[in-house]
């Protein structure tokens, strides 16, 4: 085929090219106002980790797997199960309901697709949007509190070292 054959058969279907590239364009059309001028979001990312307590007396009838290495150990699993529930609708209520104490009622269907959660190794990350930066605040302290108070709920587990430390 000469380039002279291929210049006539674009000059023929040249719609055949634009036809794509309206109808995208077309589609894009709605999104314009936001793309020139997006919404305001704000973000918190929390990082929490998760470790035994430095001062491990070694007795010596215990090897240093037993007290050192089996801590460690159970911190990761524990971080790596916490992304799950903090993504869930539990959490979300939760953090409701210590909201709704503190004065400032969201609901938990409004607060579930706030939260964004990851591991890696014994840390754990809560990644927090929201559009309201005074609200915001109020959702970052609350999930800690949650985190921190009310995880024994979910994780029979947790249930039995804090009330050890309650004594």
């Amino acid at each position: 085929m000469e380039l002279s054959q291929l210049w006539e058969m674009l000059l023929r279907r040249w719609w055949v090219i634009l036809l794509p590239v309206v109808v995208a364009l077309l589609l894009l059309l709605p999104t314009v106002p936001g793309i020139l001028s997006p919404e305001v979001r704000y973000q918190v990312v929390m990082r929490f980790t998760a470790a035994p307590p430095s001062t491990v007396e070694l007795d010596p009838a215990t090897t240093y797997e037993d007290a050192v290495y089996v801590p460690w150990l159970a911190s990761e699993y524990v971080v790596v199960n916490l992304p799950p529930w903090i993504t869930s609708d539990s959490f979300a209520a939760e953090v409701s309901a210590v909201l709704a104490e503190a004065g400032l009622a969201l609901e938990p269907d409004d607060l579930r697709p706030a939260f964004v959660a990851d591991s890696a190794r014994s840390i754990l990350i809560v990644y927090l949007n929201w559009d309201d930066e005074a609200e915001i605040e109020a959702i970052a302290r609350a999930a800690v509190e949650v985190l921190q108070t009310r995880n024994g709920v979910y994780f029979p587990q947790f249930a039995a070292i804090q009330q050890k430390s309650l004594r």
